[in-house]
């Protein structure tokens, strides 16, 4: 019985931290969720310099062979086209209609520092 009161424990502890850990944040508008992704970026990497690319964003999460299951690269680097006309040619048009969950779901598991960056 006690194993069992144990297991049962283990299980909610687990679920807490997961949803705890994975929960999006809450933001108004898409440009408040590219923010957070870029502030994400440069905690995850610190390295990057002001003017990073997507592109440069992209190679580094590939190299990383993070386990992202449920995104769809092709989607992630459509995303990172489309908010780098935004950001760089002030196209609104560019980021309208754009997926937020998508950009918060990707700003919620990078790595937290830089112990997760790629070694040269």
């Amino acid at each position: 019985m006690i194993g069992l009161n144990v297991a049962i424990y283990a299980a909610v502890i687990l679920g807490w931290f997961r949803a705890r850990t994975y929960s999006l944040p809450k933001v108004e508008s898409i440009q408040e969720a590219l923010q957070l992704l870029e502030r994400r970026l440069k905690r995850a990497f610190p390295d990057l310099p002001d003017g990073f690319t997507w592109r440069e964003v992209v190679s580094r999460l590939r190299g990383l062979n993070l386990h992202f299951e449920e995104l769809d690269w092709d989607r992630i680097e459509s995303l990172f086209q489309r908010y780098e006309e935004y950001r760089f040619g002030g196209n609104e048009q560019a980021i309208h209609n754009m997926d937020v969950r998508l950009v918060l779901k990707l700003a919620v598991r990078l790595p937290k520092g830089e112990k997760f960056a790629p070694r040269s």
